[in-house]
């Protein structure tokens, strides 16, 4: 009987642990969000902006993160731009946000890490410049978007392995995106056999005209053009006025909303790498998308009426994420949650399923596709790469 007694005491105590762990959960969390909802990049904004709506819509129909916690969002428009994303940072910390949802780009995100840092505020960027997970790295931030190595590393490997093309000139928009992409490009090009012989930054909403004449003189077989928003479209049309045939080889930005629904005709030898898998027809033997991403779009499509771009993507992972994080574990303390997404958890996104490295860099591989008329086509699984990109996170001193 003393025996039963106790295990009755002991159950009791585990019950109350339990449940005054419930109690101390808190009945909402805040997330900030910095996009660009204003300037040139404002339709990129807005998309993410529309992801990161539908996630949390989605946790409070279903009662909330464990049950209670309720998201609330708070947007703050830093316009791509470091000293607006440091004020924009500053006011979203004075209206005590627990989570930081940004920067989408990487003079942005570079420019308000410290300042998160300092307050321990775990952050989820979008950003692709190396040294986000290299050199800047803080130990509350985490990169949701592939480094740029990893993205051009299997682009190169495309273009070298596959379509046979050695040598390449490189047209990049002049920020840290675009000297980073354009750089890794040439590094694992050089590796594989090829070389970028010339490289060109541009400033944004630039004439390409002279760019890519300067391209034509040379002989080149592939151009690698970073470019953003209307960029890419304004690259196209010098690229067709100039009567240029070499092969395009580009980031995401091409499978942006801007030149998705704006450009046409779009070039037959434009091949771009991307990380959503959005279910566009492909070659033969890739596999499907994973069975949740089908549940997102079908989400999406139900609540706008259209289908999601991978911006609409960013917004909807980085709060599914973080909000998986707190499920796992069980508590919103900042620091525990920080450690838990550097921990090598996997999280579930329309992005696949992966976890994030020591230094933040999520493991993540993109597609390599291309357009059919005015449809996008895959051509390459995320595998193809595998074996080009270089190492995820820097070496541990």
């Amino acid at each position: 009987m003393k025996r039963k007694w106790i295990l009755v005491f002991v159950c009791s105590l585990l019950m109350f642990g339990a449940n005054f762990a419930y109690a101390q959960l808190p009945s909402s969390v805040k997330m900030g969000v910095a996009t660009p909802l204003t300037g040139a990049l404002a339709m990129n904004g807005a998309e993410v902006k529309e992801g990161a709506d539908l996630a949390a819509e989605l946790v409070n129909k279903a009662g909330g993160i464990k049950g209670k916690i309720k998201i609330e969002l708070s947007y703050a428009d830093d316009r791509c731009s470091p000293t607006d994303a440091v004020n924009v940072t500053q006011r979203l910390l004075t209206q005590g946000i627990d989570y930081y949802l940004g920067n989408y780009c990487s003079s942005a995100a570079l420019a308000t890490m410290p300042i998160l840092a300092t307050d321990g505020i775990p952050q989820v960027v979008l950003a692709y410049a190396p040294s986000i997970t290299a050199e800047a790295r803080t130990a509350n931030s985490v990169r949701i978007g592939p480094s740029a190595g990893w993205q051009m590393a299997p682009l190169a490997k495309y273009a070298i392995q596959v379509n046979k093309d050695k040598t390449f000139a490189a047209v990049a928009v002049n920020n840290d995106f675009g000297r980073a992409m354009a750089e890794e490009f040439g590094k694992a090009a050089e590796k594989l056999g090829g070389k970028v012989t010339d490289y060109q930054y541009y400033p944004f909403g630039a004439d390409f005209s002279t760019y890519l004449t300067k391209v034509k003189n040379m002989n080149m077989n592939g151009i690698l053009v970073i470019a953003m928003g209307n960029d890419t479209i304004s690259f196209t049309k010098s690229y067709y006025e100039l009567g240029l045939k070499n092969n395009i080889y580009g980031g995401d930005n091409f499978v942006d909303s801007q030149y998705v629904e704006k450009q046409k005709p779009k070039p037959a030898t434009l091949f771009y790498a991307e990380l959503y898998d959005d279910d566009s027809p492909r070659a033969q033997g890739m596999p499907a998308p994973e069975p949740w991403i089908k549940d997102f779009v079908k989400a999406f499509q139900a609540k706008y009426g259209k289908e999601p771009t991978r911006n609409n993507v960013w917004g909807y992972a980085s709060v599914t994420i973080v909000a998986q994080a707190i499920e796992a574990i069980g508590t919103t303390d900042k620091k525990k949650i920080s450690d838990y997404l550097h921990s090598g958890a996997t999280f579930k996104s329309p992005l696949g399923e992966f976890g994030f490295g020591w230094c933040g860099q999520a493991h993540n591989r993109s597609l390599i596709g291309k357009f059919e008329g005015d449809k996008k086509f895959f051509l390459k699984e995320k595998k193809l790469g595998d074996d080009a990109p270089p190492d995820a996170c820097p070496p541990k001193n």
